[in-house]
């Protein structure tokens, strides 16, 4: 509805593969995914251990039953851009249009001050 090709992984490993080859602008990950707990979850864990520029084209959302949507904390706790709760799932439309645009314009301040710091070192 919202215009994005989805793909599904079918594990962790299918998850990471897909990740390193396609810069995706949004990526939702469940809680549980192919876990028992979210200490388990391989897929988050490695997104969460990822350095920056790996994972910066990526808008990050995880679905949850522990979260609370829109909390910035919880977001910030699991290093993703929001949380949502599944059973406000029928507010992901929103939160996914909210989340894209958010982390583009803090990837087009990073990348214009990138630039300006690299021209000024030039000089």
């Amino acid at each position: 509805e919202l215009g994005y090709k989805v793909h599904v992984a079918g594990n962790h490993e299918d998850f990471l593969v897909r990740f390193g080859q396609v810069q995706y602008k949004m990526v939702i990950i469940e809680e549980l995914f192919f876990a028992g707990s979210i200490e388990e979850n391989q897929a988050l864990l490695a997104l969460q251990n990822m350095p920056m520029p790996q994972r910066r084209h990526a808008a990050v959302i995880l679905l949850g039953d522990s979260f609370q949507t829109f909390n910035a904390l919880q977001a910030f706790q699991q290093s993703v851009q929001a949380v949502v709760n599944r059973a406000e799932i029928f507010l992901l439309g929103q939160l996914i249009e909210k989340t894209v645009e958010e982390n583009e314009q803090f990837n087009h301040i990073f990348h214009d001050i990138q630039n300006r710091l690299g021209k000024e070192k030039a000089q």
